[in-house]
């Protein structure tokens, strides 16, 4: 039977208020030919959304097929992937493998085919021919490299270098570049949704959001410089409209859409304060 006819014969099942049926059947998919369905017809990715993704018992299972093919599954075979450049770091998805390297640039490898793709550079108004001096330059805290669905981001992470680049992940092409944080030196990026965070050591946030026209504009920037206990703000996440901030001393909570509103003087929802011997001190600012 083709291709053709099994999705035929699933669309039948949909005309006949098969739902159970239906849903047992998405679900016996792995993850990766679960997500491929959705892209069959608006059907189909209607109700793998509303019955699947959107089920909070189905995404159990799901996670639980995730976690056994860690164990279970067959390695997919690549070529080998070879850099003349020292690495300092490396993060991959599910098409590159991305090498931040010593000499200030990301060297981005195809995984099937481990040839590269495209090289960036996060120094390309100050490169020159003398490597040795970038070498210098970038070592310490390396790349600050952060992978979004169809874009990358990086900050030299250098000291006193607060200039953030964005690039379309299919092309290589950079699509921004600016420095926001008024020369305190970027140490953590989070992309989501259409936006981009990022975070400097004196504690300043800086959110971006992308146009309809793929133009990304400043949205809101905060200075947030209290509560650290004298460390380094070095961490950054988003769930929803919660942005977490902090490092091994302090963790903040704050509103997404109240930061926007009045990011001046903006107080974050809770604050914890982690002791040295492991104790928690939760607190309302």
């Amino acid at each position: 039977m083709s291709s053709q006819e099994n999705s035929l014969g699933i669309s039948c099942l949909f005309s006949s208020n098969m739902d159970e049926f239906l849903q047992a059947v998405f679900l016996f998919l792995d993850p990766a030919s679960l997500k491929n369905s959705r892209r069959v017809s608006s059907q189909w990715n209607s109700f793998i959304k509303d019955r699947v993704w959107d089920s909070q018992v189905e995404m159990e299972r799901l996670t639980e097929k995730l976690k056994l093919l860690w164990k279970e599954g067959t390695p997919a075979s690549v070529e080998r992937i070879s850099s003349q450049r020292l690495i300092s770091s490396v993060k991959c998805d599910m098409k590159f493998v991305y090498c931040c390297t010593m000499e200030g640039f990301i060297d981005v490898y195809g995984i099937k085919s481990g040839s590269m793709k495209y090289e960036l550079d996060c120094f390309p108004d100050e490169r020159s021919e003398d490597a040795g001096i970038h070498l210098q330059r970038s070592s310490g805290m390396g790349i600050i490299l952060e992978i979004g669905e169809d874009i990358i981001a990086a900050s030299p992470g250098r000291e006193c270098s607060d200039e953030l680049f964005i690039w379309e992940k299919g092309t290589g092409e950079r699509c921004y570049q600016e420095k926001n944080h008024d020369n305190s030196h970027i140490v953590a990026i989070k992309s989501f949704n259409k936006h981009l965070v990022s975070g400097a050591c004196d504690g300043s946030i800086v959110l971006l959001e992308e146009s309809k026209r793929r133009e990304w504009k400043l949205k809101m920037k905060m200075n947030d410089i209290k509560y650290y206990d004298e460390y380094w703000l070095d961490h950054i996440d988003v769930e929803g409209d919660w942005l977490v901030t902090g490092n091994g001393r302090c963790i903040k909570i704050w509103s997404l859409a109240e930061l926007e509103k009045t990011p001046v003087g903006a107080l974050p929802l809770m604050v914890m304060n982690i002791s040295d011997f492991g104790g928690c001190d939760y607190r309302r600012p």
